[in-house]
């Protein structure tokens, strides 16, 4: 039987190939290591401590090293400091990136951490690089959130219900113990000693002002509006999963541009969707430059005042509404006309204001409209129209017309008018997020805090954007573009740093003037 045989490990090579020769000319490596050496990371915030020349111990690691490790890490779905660690070791391409340097699993754990402002403004120049490469279209973005899984467990979060069941259990508890405690003044028989009971009394106790204080930090987030408190990741929140389960969370948001479907831009939360979509919206139409950009986004997202939000920044909405409420007089079948400013029933009668605005406590502005009870009363549709306590008491039919509704009207129509390019969502932003948590199978954080996840996130779709534009470009043509963005960018930033500096001169003179 014919097979290949391998060469002899005891073999003495001659001409070993340098690690240059084993690496393609094609390889991601190459483009990550060509993307780190434009960077100047003390610009971008980088915790950077250098050790001077007659300082004990052994020299630093340089951050742009830790950087280009991190990045390899997380495109090859490599995230732990002790894996990387090891790819240092055995990992060709690793060591080529490195000049074969080796840092501990502490250093570059650290380097994450301590860096997340840092690694953001890095995901936001490449983002700027690709712009220079017109791979952003500009004109549409889609916004979506997903969870990903926190580092608190469920019973390391708390809230008023939770707590009052553990006050009732250990009350519960207490009893039992000190009913065990009487019957051994009793010399009856019993499982636990009169010693173990004590001590269980004792863990109780501890247990109940551990309850306490929690009720007591519950309390002081209730004053912020929180509902919920976290003991090991403090900014993580309990919220409700796709499979209609709940897990403590982190909700990340992310803003695709339609082009590609490259990220934009993201950031992460504790929120529900509701109250994200203005934020991340203006956010990318800042960073874009342009005048006006289409926003398409799910139910999730609907809420008046976000719609009212970003037509002030001349952000055009696509938000699909909730289902209309069903029924022939649900306030949907009734036709509003901003010209008069009335609304027209079913059966054609006019329901008019007085135009005062009405408040109810944490929500917007309302005006009523309503038409004379002695018109509803001879309508045939009477009964389907009032509730019975309405027929009863002689109170016509009453619409609520809220502040921001003009808003929702506008979106709504748009949706109508452009269902096809509505649909366009789902293939656009929902594309990343499945890359990401089922290809890449990044569904955790394995940071604490906000501001550090957000960091981690940075790398993720850093990583993810350097994919596509992979695909879209391919690495030796996105090495020469690098190249030539360096130039322009570094003249660029010289001129900005110029006139800065001028600009400080300027003042200095004008305040020692005056």
């Amino acid at each position: 039987m014919r097979i290949k045989v391998g060469k002899s490990r005891a073999q003495t090579l001659l001409f070993p190939p340098s690690l240059e020769q084993i690496i393609d000319a094609d390889n991601v490596v190459r483009l990550i290591d060509a993307f780190i050496d434009i960077l100047n990371l003390e610009d971008f915030d980088f915790v950077m401590k250098p050790k001077k020349n007659n300082e004990p111990g052994a020299p630093q690691y340089a951050a742009s090293d830790l950087l280009k490790l991190y990045l390899y890490g997380y495109l090859n779905r490599t995230t732990s400091s002790r894996q990387l660690e090891k790819l240092c070791k055995v990992n060709i391409e690793v060591m080529w990136l490195l000049h074969e340097l080796c840092p501990a699993h502490m250093t570059i754990n650290n380097f994450r951490k301590d860096n997340p402002k840092g690694l953001k403004k890095v995901f936001r120049f490449y983002n700027r690089f690709l712009d220079s490469q017109d791979l952003f279209g500009k004109k549409t973005i889609a916004i979506d959130g997903s969870k990903f899984r926190a580092q608190n467990s469920k019973k390391n979060n708390h809230n008023e219900k939770s707590l009052r069941l553990k006050e009732a259990y250990q009350d519960m508890k207490t009893e039992e113990y000190l009913s065990l405690l009487d019957k051994t003044d009793n010399d009856e028989d019993i499982l636990l000693s009169k010693k173990e009971i004590k001590n269980k009394l004792k863990e109780l106790t501890a247990r109940k002002q551990k309850c306490k204080n929690l009720k007591q930090d519950l309390a002081k987030a209730k004053e912020n509006g929180e509902l919920q408190i976290s003991t090991v990741d403090k900014d993580a929140r309990k919220m409700r999963m796709p499979n209609n389960g709940v897990d403590i969370c982190l909700n990340v948001q992310s803003a695709v541009d339609d082009k590609h479907s490259l990220i934009a831009d993201f950031t992460v939360t504790n929120k529900d969707d509701k109250k994200a979509l203005s934020e991340i919206a203006i956010k990318v139409k800042e960073e874009f430059e342009v005048d006006s950009i289409d926003t398409l986004a799910d139910a999730g997202y609907f809420m008046a005042s976000e719609l009212k939000k970003c037509s002030d920044a001349n952000i055009i909405t696509y938000v699909s509404p909730h289902a209309p409420m069903k029924g022939a007089f649900s306030k949907q079948a009734f036709k509003y006309d901003a010209t008069n400013d009335t609304y027209t029933c079913p059966n054609d009668q006019v329901l008019t204001t007085n135009g005062n605005w009405l408040k109810r406590k944490n929500r917007q502005s309302y005006k009523k409209y309503n038409c004379s009870i002695l018109i509803c009363e001879k309508c045939p549709f009477v009964k389907d129209c009032l509730t019975e306590s309405g027929l009863k008491n002689r109170q016509a039919r009453t619409i609520e017309r809220m502040e921001f509704d003009d808003y929702v009207d506008a979106n709504n129509e748009r949706i109508k008018n452009n269902k096809s390019y509505y649909r366009k969502r789902a293939k656009i932003v929902e594309h990343p997020f499945g890359t990401i948590k089922r290809n890449w199978g990044y569904t955790y954080s394995r940071l604490r805090g906000l501001e550090k996840i957000e960091g981690e996130f940075s790398l993720i779709f850093l990583c993810y954007n350097i994919r596509r534009s992979v695909s879209i470009l391919g690495v030796q043509d996105l090495i020469k573009a690098l190249k030539a963005f360096k130039t322009s960018f570094l003249s660029f930033f010289k001129l900005f740093l110029a006139i800065m500096s001028h600009q400080i001169r300027f003042n200095k003179k004008l305040t020692e003037t005056y």
